[in-house]
């Protein structure tokens, strides 16, 4: 029998008076810590759950993991919700944790989650009808398998991506794997310049980075334990800090590892897109209405952006296409 495929989302409700309190007592000198951009609620998580059904009704259970906060609408008694703290599944010496890192990291302790699940920040979203191949194909999670170069590494974000490299290269062997999986590195999701450039990135041997598509990405629980289980320090080192540092790895890590090893199959990239809320709000909009792609990232990093303006031009958007309420909800 098919195995069974799961969504799992994670979610913060950063206008909450306590939970910013709690934050506050644990913040560090770094202003990110307690940036507002990063914390903001842009109202649109019931968008998400009315996506779900209608676009993916094929979906086992929608995993929905936050620190124990929980939006007043939502359906808790659905059967097809898992609400799951982190205190759930996450060792109680690493919390709380204000950090998306430790909360991805242990994914795999989620008992009732199926090996084969779909990660969404609160950001990423459907909009428009997806199926199980669309995220695994013959039990394989599908990736866009593009060695790239990481120029960032003066940012945190570009820290983190130099540890999943380190970490990738210290754990996998990418010339040997490489030429037993050239199919999938030169395959026609790739255009002649990405072949080009995944076979000149290749002659090093080592990796800088792969290119992220900032969408939705199709794990295995049974690659988390294996990385878990002969990385354990690694893998500590970052949950034991509540905060994003430079110290960290992420989530990457597992869809690369799987990458490196051939251990995926090829999606398109055109499968969907990723837009900066405030100078794109047009194409947020238009994308979402007129169904362009079947995901759609959102990602909130302009500190400078019309907050409430921009808010309302998504979230119309997503109201045009998204009006019933969902099973998700009361």
């Amino acid at each position: 029998m098919e195995e069974k495929i799961d969504f799992v989302i994670i979610w913060v409700d950063g206008g909450d008076k306590e939970w910013q309190q709690e934050r506050n007592k644990y913040a560090g000198k770094d202003p990110e810590d307690i940036a507002e951009y990063r914390f903001r609620d842009w109202d649109n998580l019931k968008y998400w759950f009315r996506a779900v059904e209608k676009y993916a009704p094929w979906v086992n259970n929608v995993f929905f993991v936050t620190n124990g906060q929980k939006p007043e609408w939502l359906n808790i008694n659905c059967t097809r919700l898992k609400w799951i703290k982190h205190e759930d599944y996450i060792p109680k010496k690493w919390l709380p944790t204000f950090s998306s890192h430790p909360i991805e990291l242990n994914l795999h302790r989620i008992e009732e989650l199926s090996n084969k699940f779909v990660y969404f920040n609160d950001d990423m979203f459907l909009t428009d009808y997806v199926t199980e191949s669309d995220f695994f194909d013959k039990g394989l999670p599908k990736y866009y398998a593009q060695l790239d170069i990481n120029l960032n590494v003066d940012e945190l974000f570009g820290h983190i991506i130099l540890n999943d490299a380190q970490f990738i290269n210290q754990n996998i062997e990418l010339k040997e794997y490489f030429k037993s999986n050239k199919k999938k590195w030169f395959d026609n999701t790739h255009s002649f310049k990405n072949k080009f450039k995944n076979y000149f990135l290749s002659r090093y041997g080592l990796i800088s980075s792969i290119k992220n598509l900032h969408l939705p990405s199709p794990i295995l629980k049974s690659t988390i334990d294996e990385l878990w289980n002969s990385n354990p320090e690694t893998f500590e080192m970052t949950c034991n800090n509540k905060f994003r540092s430079i110290t960290d790895i992420n989530q990457y890590v597992f869809s690369w590892y799987d990458i490196v090893r051939g251990n995926f199959s090829s999606v398109r990239p055109n499968i969907g897109n990723y837009y900066i809320a405030g100078p794109h709000d047009k194409l947020i909009a238009d994308s979402i209405k007129n169904r362009k792609y079947k995901l759609l990232c959102i990602n909130d990093t302009n500190e400078t952006v019309d907050f409430e303006k921009s808010k309302k031009i998504i979230n119309d958007a997503f109201e045009s296409v998204l009006h019933e309420k969902s099973e998700f909800e009361i």
